[in-house]
């Protein structure tokens, strides 16, 4: 089950992906944060209580998700350019630059399959316009479906990726 460079097993690959997304993820916010600060933007504090629940679906969705592009990493056994682009293409279809309404309509509906949109929009209910746990419910959803998803998917494609390494390596 080793196929990488260094003998790592799946599951330390999954946790180093993880590991990834999530200090890529908790920097990106604490830059937002941070700007919103010095631009003037007020209230962005979030209660504990919120702030707990968005940590852990920022988790549930990052894991998946990185194990999602870590697969298309394999696949297309390049690391800095895929995942420079997935990045950015995640980056510039979530919502995270510019609000969703702005976009054409095609694109818009790309957003919409991707967890980190939901988290984006859940943040935004959250800590701009001060809504509570209970009225932003119809956003965790999305987020655990999707997560699951990206999961599965990806846990399978790289499971049957890791076989098909395997057995070009035997047959080498």
């Amino acid at each position: 089950n080793h196929f990488l460079i260094s003998p790592s097993s799946t599951m330390l690959f999954f946790i180093g992906a993880f590991i990834e997304t999530l200090l890529q993820a908790i920097g990106q916010a604490l830059v937002i944060w941070l700007l919103g600060l010095l631009l003037g933007v007020c209230g962005l504090l979030l209660s504990p209580g919120a702030l707990l629940v968005v940590f852990v679906l920022l988790i549930i969705s990052g894991f998946s998700v990185s194990i999602f592009l870590s697969t298309w990493i394999i696949y297309f056994k390049d690391t800095y350019l895929t995942e420079s682009t997935l990045s950015l293409f995640i980056s510039l279809f979530s919502g995270i630059f510019f609000p969703l309404a702005y976009m054409p309509g095609i694109l818009r509906s790309i957003s919409y399959v991707m967890p980190v949109t939901y988290l984006i929009k859940l943040f935004r209910a959250l800590a701009i316009e001060k809504a509570s746990l209970a009225e932003s419910a119809y956003l965790i959803w999305p987020i655990i479906l999707l997560s699951l998803f990206y999961f599965v998917i990806g846990y399978f494609w790289y499971e049957r990726k890791v076989r098909k390494i395997l057995v070009e390596k035997v047959l080498m």
